[in-house]
C-alpha cells in the first residue's frame, strides 16, 4: 500500500495550481466575508475531491491494466483510496484552521472565535465521511465525467430526500442551526458520528466489491 500512497501523493503534487487556487479562494472568502466555517469546510471538501480524482488518473489511457499487475490486492487499492482521501481532508482541515488564524490576525482580529472553529471541525468530520461514502463508490464504478454526473445527481436526490423527511417529521433544520440547538444535544452528535461511520464502512464494502468485479 505504500507504493499506492507514493503514487497518489505524486499525482496530487502535480496539481499545484489547482491546490493553490483552492487556498487563494478560501483566503479571499475570509478577507471579504469572515466566513470561518465556510473557509475550513471548503478547503477540506474540495481537497478531498482532488484526492478522489486520482481514480480517474489511474484509469486514464488504460492505466489500470498495468497498475493492477503490481503487488497489491484490489481490496488494498479500495482501502487506500478511502484512507488517502480522508488523510487529505484531515490535512486540509488543519491547513484551513491555520489559514483562518493567519488571515484573521492579518486583518487585525487578534482573537479568533475558537468555538466556531471547534464546531466547524466537529461537523466537518462526519461530512468528510459522508462525502467519501457517496463519491468513491460512484467514481470507482463509472470513472471520469460520467461518474461526476452520477454523483451530482445522487447528492441532489439525497439532499431533497433528507429535507423532505425532516419536514415530514416536523423538524425545522434552519431553526436548529440558527439557534445553535445542536450544541447542547449530545445524542444528536453521537448519532451523527455513528451513522456517518457506519455509512462510511458500508460504502467501503461496496467499493471493495466494485473493484473486485471490475475487468480491465
Amino acid at each position: 500500500m505504500k507504493g499506492l500512497w507514493t503514487k497518489d501523493i505524486r499525482l496530487i503534487s502535480s496539481q499545484q495550481k489547482s491546490l493553490l487556487a483552492i487556498w487563494l479562494i478560501a483566503a479571499g472568502i475570509l478577507i471579504t466575508t469572515d466566513q470561518i466555517s465556510f473557509a475550513i469546510s471548503y478547503t477540506s471538501i474540495i481537497t478531498s475531491m482532488i484526492g478522489v480524482s486520482t481514480i480517474t488518473y489511474d484509469a486514464f489511457d488504460n492505466g489500470n491494466v498495468f497498475l493492477f499487475t503490481l503487488p497489491f490486492t484490489r481490496k488494498e487499492y479500495a482501502m487506500e483510496k478511502y484512507l488517502f482521501t480522508l488523510f487529505l481532508g484531515a490535512v486540509a482541515t488543519i491547513g484551513g484552521i491555520l489559514l483562518v488564524i493567519v488571515v484573521m490576525m492579518a486583518k487585525g482580529a487578534f482573537s479568533v472565535n475558537a468555538e466556531e472553529i471547534l464546531i466547524t471541525v466537529l461537523i466537518n468530520i462526519p461530512s468528510l465521511l459522508i462525502f467519501q461514502a457517496i463519491f468513491l463508490p460512484v467514481q470507482l464504478k463509472y470513472e471520469g465525467e460520467k461518474g461526476r454526473i452520477v454523483v451530482i445527481g445522487a447528492v441532489i436526490v439525497i439532499v431533497v430526500f433528507l429535507f423532505r423527511m425532516l419536514e415530514m417529521a416536523g423538524i425545522d433544520l434552519l431553526d436548529i442551526i440558527l439557534n445553535h440547538m445542536y450544541l447542547k444535544d449530545t445524542t444528536l452528535w453521537v448519532s451523527t458520528y455513528i451513522i456517518s461511520i457506519v455509512v462510511w464502512l458500508l460504502s467501503f464494502i461496496i467499493s471493495e466489491r466494485i473493484v473486485l468485479k471490475k475487468e480491465f
